[in-house]
């Protein structure tokens, strides 16, 4: 059996403790997201002058954004919000933890209660949040 030792508790503590970002900021950088990837696409359709391009284009740029993004703790509209993602331990996320936050980031954004929890849950986590074990908090 593994037990925490003092250190990772202060740092869950620590992590509990850190002003979470507010939804309108979280929604925000969705949107600035959501356009960064739709305008790279429609500039590779303008380029290529096929409907599948853009797609593909804006599919892969959400991808890239998403993952790349919380590995680092920000995706560009994170960074515009001055919110990122960390763990609950307080560290920043593995390769694992991004994967399993992006697939029940989907699914939240699918069946929009994962969505809408953040505004009930005390932690202010959603769904995916609260599966890959994350919060998203205001840089300091």
């Amino acid at each position: 059996m593994y037990t925490l030792s003092l250190i990772e508790v202060l740092f869950m503590e620590n992590a509990k403790s850190l002003p979470k970002a507010e939804w309108f900021q979280r929604l925000g950088a969705y949107i600035i997201d959501f356009f960064a990837a739709a305008i790279t696409g429609y500039i590779v359709y303008l380029m290529q002058g096929e409907f599948s391009a853009w797609l593909l284009t804006f599919e892969l740029f959400f991808l890239i954004n998403f993952c790349v993004g919380w590995k680092i703790g920000q995706t560009i509209g994170m960074w515009f919000f001055k919110i990122q993602v960390i763990t609950t331990e307080g560290k920043s996320l593995g390769w694992g933890r991004v994967f399993w936050r992006y697939i029940a980031f989907t699914i939240s954004l699918f069946s929009i209660i994962g969505m809408v929890w953040i505004f009930f849950d005390k932690e202010s986590q959603g769904l995916h949040d609260k599966l890959a074990e994350t919060y998203v908090i205001k840089k300091i």
